[in-house]
């Protein structure tokens, strides 16, 4: 993968290009979670060419973009699903813990300058706070261990788990109702024990979690409304 800086006049923000052996032509798509385009090409594929193509779509690059959700951002005056419940963000006292949680608001206190990272970092711990303890039950129930976890800001996957056993997590699963966080957690345990998704997989993933269709369903339908939280300034 590649950074492209898009001269086509539909934008200045970067293009991302994937060159695929497993494909022939020149493809477009938006990343309705980064409101990038997404070029993927041939790996022969000059840069030149992928440029003519951007051009030639400047105008349709422009309108996929301005029909896209506006981003939200992480900070006061927000309102962020914090375990799938609506919480509106609201600035607090100078002093005090850097982050409390009460009837429907999460309170950020501390110097204004300092707020919005104070809200990132709750986030990021409580999402590592329920990931963590979802792990250890489900390894338990299977008698697995694994090598390590990690919570960080995937945009690709919500979860992985490698070859070592080290399992991998998007830190916005917070965002997300409690079953699906769940359900996530157990995938990737699962995975412990399957490297496929084969039907032991999923039989594995049912002893673990009974309602994991309705946590893949909310992914597949709702899942990308997540990534609409800006993290960046």
């Amino acid at each position: 993968m590649s950074v492209l800086e898009d001269s086509a006049g539909a934008t200045a923000e970067a293009v991302v290009i994937r060159r695929s052996a497993r494909t022939r032509r020149l493809t477009l798509r938006i990343d309705r979670h980064t409101g990038r385009a997404v070029v993927t090409a041939p790996p022969e594929a000059p840069k030149a060419r992928i440029q003519r193509f951007l051009h030639a779509h400047a105008e349709w690059l422009r309108e996929q973009r301005g029909a896209l959700p506006p981003p939200i951002p992480i900070d006061v005056g927000s309102v962020l699903p914090l375990r799938g419940v609506p919480h509106q963000v609201v600035a607090g006292v100078a002093r005090g813990r850097p982050v409390e949680v009460a009837q429907g608001r999460i309170v950020v206190n501390g110097a204004p300058e300092h707020r919005r990272r104070r809200l990132l970092d709750f986030l990021r711990q409580e999402a590592r706070t329920d990931l963590a303890a979802a792990v250890a039950r489900h390894t338990q129930r299977l008698g697995l261990r694994h090598s390590g976890m990690t919570v960080r800001d995937t945009r690709s996957r919500w979860g992985s788990c490698t070859a070592k056993g080290h399992l991998n997590f998007s830190w916005r699963l917070i965002l997300a109702p409690d079953h699906v966080l769940d359900y996530l957690a157990a995938h990737e345990v699962a995975h412990l024990r399957h490297r496929h998704h084969k039907a032991s997989f999923w039989q594995t993933v049912e002893t673990l979690h009974k309602e994991y269709r309705a946590a893949e369903m909310w992914l597949k339908t709702k899942g990308g409304s997540l990534q609409r939280f800006r993290v960046e300034d």
